[in-house]
């Protein structure tokens, strides 16, 4: 179901009684862009593309949570269009000082079959953040939402409630159920036999894990079960299990059944002492507790026994019995209070600054420091200065990610900030292909690709590689001499549909232009991927292919032609550079990488399963992961990279491009001079594609066989240093053309004296027979004469 018609809208608004101040809010949000461009922000936050289903557009998405409430939009049946980041509006703030009206963006416009309302989306954690900074603009309502009071009474005046959605109404586990139980929905329909066969077990069996009843119907591919799941034969807990581990997902015929199993399997047998040996001392609380219970030997006397029970009765706690031998000692501090302040001075003034000195340095600023101060202060406060060891103390009890943001910056202080609380993280993925990442690398290596003079030229290429998340697997990886660009970002897409014939849920990027790019977005969403961005300066949210670039690179590092020596500069002679020795030419290198990365997917890292046995059994689990695709011309034509500007069009010879003529029967129908679109092929420099009539069509350069999209791929490896290479052709041919001039000069020089030679021979009064030039630096004179009459 699409969005609706205006017909439709204005129906549902006059039905709704809304006035006419909120309709033409609600017709502005539907007929205008997104209000603004979210981006992530110091708060580590991840921006998405959503490719919404139900609305048939991507939609921007400032957060993960943002992210599932839409989602959450798409799969619920009687929300009708959801509209992101709808136009701002400013909302009066009367209990603020500073400002009577505050600007503000909603998150969301929802539109149901009985309502229209306004999203905020926020996490509870902000929420109370909030209510702390405006007590009287936030408020807690008794069954626990959160209410925006400027926001509420502002859009109460345009006839549309406003709800704070947080993580309460939004559930990530069920949001993910829910996404995989639509996808399987679009397969094919149960067959008669496993309904029966699932029937037949409900009945002998009423409730039991998702793969015991996979496997007593004899079932691998989970498919048919998920699809009685959406169909409401079977029940399950949607809200706390995953249906990706069927191990642990329960499912029943009916929905007593169902509470009674994991009613069960929740009742666990408690701990007698109630204490969870988590550390030593709690060890020895539950040794103490057992003793006064009489269920173990007694290894006190009875005084302490006695003693022991007093502490217990009065408070009733068993960790009251823990030792409290940290606690013993005198902890007051021995300086002056002068003493400490400037302690604290010189860390915060030399210390914590972007030059970033040594503990050393500082310490030696600390001395200095303490030898003008101290002379300063009564003899009474006079006091010798600290120990080395005691003033590196102090700065270890420093809060570390603040004082590494002092002295590195924003990216210094998000490598040591502390691991994200699991119950924060988003879920992991348990199919293939559900989320992936790309990112580029730049390969240490030295590559061979033209001669030029007896000049051996030299490139090092870039590896654009896509690595699945759930299951390890590298998809795909693309390697070119160009920068990374949209076109490597298309190369990549293009392996992956190649490989595996089809793409991705969700593609995890960077912060960089080519990720951001119009185009790629574009592409994303005609594909139906949904785009997700990584905080800016935080690269471990990259972990998965930053860890894989790094197992590349230390393969890469064995190879002749590496740059270890390079990288060491002036601590490694010349003739042991990486240029010296390098004898691989780009297909080498192309083989080399692909040979490596199937290794590594056959064989992984640090887990019994590899990643390709991990990526076929989730594959025939759930065959409706990922998005199908078909690797032909139309995919290549549609991930092929757009050129910057248009091309004028010569209606004799066609599209002029890279010193080449286009033509194609379809160009005909454009007048002369018309300013065309095209796309570049990476895999053929003698194809482009022109958009004619909204349509795209393949324009040659010179006949060639009709080769498909395999064949295409297969043979681009070999033809990819003289396409992507332009700056070295550029070289040869500016080599070829100083050659030219030099020829031409030496030509010209030639002529100049045998004009010069001419005159002088025709008014010499000796009659000359023969004349022979020769050449100035071999002959003493510039003519000799054979013969002369008189």
């Amino acid at each position: 179901m699409g969005p609706l018609s205006e017909c439709q809208l204005e129906g549902l608004m006059d039905l709704l009684a809304i006035p006419d101040a909120g309709k033409g809010y609600i017709r502005e949000t539907r007929n205008s862009p997104p209000s603004r461009r979210v981006a992530s922000t110091g708060r580590l936050n991840t921006t998405w593309r959503y490719a919404s289903r139900k609305m048939r557009h991507t939609e921007a998405c400032e957060s993960t949570h943002e992210m599932r409430f839409a989602l959450s939009c798409d799969l619920s049946r009687h929300i009708l269009e959801h509209w992101d980041q709808p136009p701002k509006v400013a909302i009066p703030t009367p209990s603020r000082r500073t400002r009577k009206s505050t600007p503000y963006t909603p998150d969301f416009l929802v539109i149901e079959e009985e309502s229209i309302w306004i999203a905020q989306v926020k996490k509870e954690a902000d929420c109370r953040e909030k209510k702390a900074e405006y007590p009287d603009e936030w408020i807690l309502s008794a069954d626990g939402t959160w209410e925006h009071l400027p926001a509420q009474n502002f859009f109460a005046t345009l006839g549309l409630p406003h709800r704070v959605v947080t993580e309460r109404a939004i559930c990530p586990i069920k949001t993910e159920n829910l996404e995989l139980i639509w996808r399987t929905l679009e397969l094919e329909p149960v067959q008669e036999r496993v309904y029966q066969d699932v029937a037949s077990t409900l009945r002998t069996t009423p409730a039991l894990s998702l793969a015991d009843l996979a496997r007593t119907v004899g079932l691998l591919d989970m498919s048919p079960l998920i699809h009685l799941l959406g169909a409401g034969v079977l029940f399950g807990d949607l809200e706390h299990r995953l249906i990706t581990r069927p191990h642990t997902f329960m499912v029943a015929g009916d929905a007593v059944s169902l509470a009674q199993a994991l009613y069960l399997e929740t009742e666990l047998p408690a701990d007698p002492t109630g204490v969870a040996p988590f550390c030593r001392d709690g060890l020895i609380a539950a040794d103490r507790i057992r003793q006064l219970r009489g269920q173990m030997k007694t290894t006190a006397s009875a005084r302490t026994l006695a003693r022991w029970n007093e502490t217990y009765e009065q408070n009733g706690d068993i960790a009251s019995l823990a030792p409290r031998h940290r606690f013993k000692g005198n902890r007051t501090s021995r300086q002056q209070e002068w003493h400490s302040d400037l302690l604290m001075k010189v860390i915060n003034e030399r210390y914590l600054t972007p030059v970033s000195i040594s503990p050393v340095a500082a310490y030696r600023f600390y001395l200095l420091e303490h030898s003008i101060q101290n002379p300063l202060q009564p003899v009474s406060a006079r006091q010798e200065p600290v120990a080395r060891s005691t003033f590196y103390n102090k700065i270890h009890q420093l809060n570390k990610q603040k004082a590494e943001g002092l002295r590195g910056g924003k990216r210094r202080e998000n490598a040591v900030r502390p691991p994200v609380d699991p119950a924060l993280r988003d879920v992991r993925p348990g199919r293939p292909f559900q989320r992936a990442h790309i990112d580029h690398q730049l390969l240490a290596i030295d590559v061979l690709i033209a001669v030029s003079q007896n000049d051996f030229i030299f490139r090092s290429p870039w590896l654009t590689a896509m690595r699945d998340e759930g299951t390890d697997l590298i998809l795909a990886q693309s390697l070119s001499f160009k920068p990374p660009s949209i076109r490597s970002c298309c190369m990549v897409l293009r392996d992956c549909a190649r490989v595996h014939s089809r793409l991705p849920e969700t593609i995890v990027v960077d912060n960089g232009s080519d990720f951001n790019s119009t185009y790629f977005e574009a592409t994303l969403a005609h594909l139906g991927i949904h785009k997700q961005n990584r905080p800016p300066g935080a690269p471990r949210f990259g972990s998965p292919i930053e860890s894989a670039f790094g197992s590349i690179q230390s393969f890469i590092e064995n190879l002749p032609g590496n740059k270890k020596n390079d990288q060491r500069e002036r601590g490694a002679s010349s003739s042991h550079k990486g240029q010296e020795h390098a004898t691989f030419q780009f297909e080498d290198v192309v083989n080399g990488v692909a040979e490596y990365l199937r290794i590594f997917n056959a064989y992984g890292i640090d887990d019994l399963h590899s990643p390709e046995q991990r990526n076929s059994q989730g594959l025939a689990k759930y065959p409706a992961s990922g998005q199908r695709v078909e690797f032909n011309h139309a995919f290549l034509r549609l991930t092929a990279p757009g050129h910057r500007n248009r091309i004028q069009l010569d209606s004799a010879r066609g599209l002029h491009y890279a010193k080449r003529h286009f033509r194609h029967p379809d160009l005909n129908v454009l007048p002369d001079k018309a300013k065309v679109v095209i796309f570049e092929e990476p895999w053929d420099a003698n194809r482009i594609y022109a958009l004619v009539n909204g349509k795209l069509v393949t324009c040659r350069n010179t006949w060639a066989e009709d080769l498909t999209a395999e064949e295409l791929a297969r043979s681009a490896f070999n033809e990819m240093p003289g396409i992507e290479c332009t700056d070295v052709k550029r070289g040869i041919e500016r080599t070829k053309d100083i050659e030219i001039a030099k020829a031409m000069e030496e030509a010209t020089s030639r002529a100049a004296i045998a004009q010069k030679l001419i005159p002088t021979i025709e008014q010499s009064p000796r009659r000359i027979s023969r004349i022979k030039l020769l050449a100035l630096e071999s002959a003493p004179t510039p003519y000799e004469v054979d013969e002369v009459g008189p």
